[in-house]
This record gives structure tokens, C-alpha cells and sequence, in this order.
């Protein structure tokens, strides 16, 4: 797993109240490739799939912070390729401060923040994302 944070979700993360509120509405957006060494980075790879995210939960629970979305994620596919790594884009409400946090994708029993069955995707396909476990505790600068 390798969550990244780019310089405005920094700003938000130590308060789990306000870094909630930063990504309920945002745009979770789907690439191929490789995913980039920072969040500040423009993204790589091409963008399969992007939607709304309807919402967050956020508990702590010791140094693990999951954020587990509250419905289902319905993407459909823009371009044919491999998922490998999203970014969740906050929403407008930052104060002028654009927020991103990064992740990656993978099959079953992978060491990843969304779990896929199947990653590929094509075209005009609808893919339903079921849940979202982002552990914080470990970010990287």
C-alpha cells in the first residue's frame, strides 16, 4: 500500500473531522501505470475511469485510520487498461486549497488500498467499487 498525500491533504490530516469533510464529493479518478512518487506530481498513465465519491466514515482506531466509503462507487470505463492507482481530488470546500490523496490497486490477498477482483476495465464497461480501506498511519512525506 502506498498512500500519498499531496501538500494540501497535509494541511487537513491531522484533524480526521476536517480531512473527511475535504473528500466527501470529491472526484476519485482511476489510471493506468505507474503510480507517480508524489501526490504533487501530475498524474501517469491514462485515466480509465473517474466518478463522485458519495461519502466517508473515518474512526480511529489506535494508529490505523481506515476510511471506509458509505455506498458504492459506480465507475465506467473511458479508456481500456489495467486499474493501478487512483487519486481522490477533495472538494471545492478547501478554502482555495487543493487537496489529493493517492493509492493503489490490486487483486486479493495484495498488499493494496482498493481491492479489485478483476483490475482491467474497458470502454463503456460499469464497475462497481464496494469498499475503500486506506490505512494512514504509515504516509509518506
Amino acid at each position: 500500500m502506498t498512500i500519498r498525500l499531496n501538500g494540501g491533504a497535509k494541511l487537513f490530516a491531522n484533524r480526521l473531522s476536517t480531512f473527511q469533510e475535504v473528500f466527501v464529493g470529491g472526484i476519485i479518478s482511476i489510471y493506468s501505470g505507474r503510480q507517480p512518487d508524489s501526490a504533487d506530481d501530475e498524474p501517469s498513465g491514462f485515466l480509465l475511469c473517474e466518478a463522485e465519491i458519495p461519502g466517508f466514515s473515518v474512526r480511529k482506531d489506535g494508529t490505523y485510520i481506515p476510511l471506509r466509503k458509505t455506498a458504492d462507487i459506480d465507475l465506467v470505463g473511458i479508456n481500456t487498461g489495467t486499474m493501478e492507482w487512483f487519486r481522490i481530488a477533495g472538494n471545492k470546500n478547501t478554502k482555495g486549497i487543493f487537496a489529493s490523496l493517492d493509492g493503489s490497486i490490486g487483486s486479493r490477498h495484495k498488499d493494496c488500498d482498493i481491492e479489485m477482483t478483476n483490475q482491467c476495465i474497458i470502454v463503456g464497461e460499469q464497475i462497481t467499487i464496494e469498499d475503500i480501506s486506506i490505512d494512514l498511519s504509515y504516509l509518506e512525506d
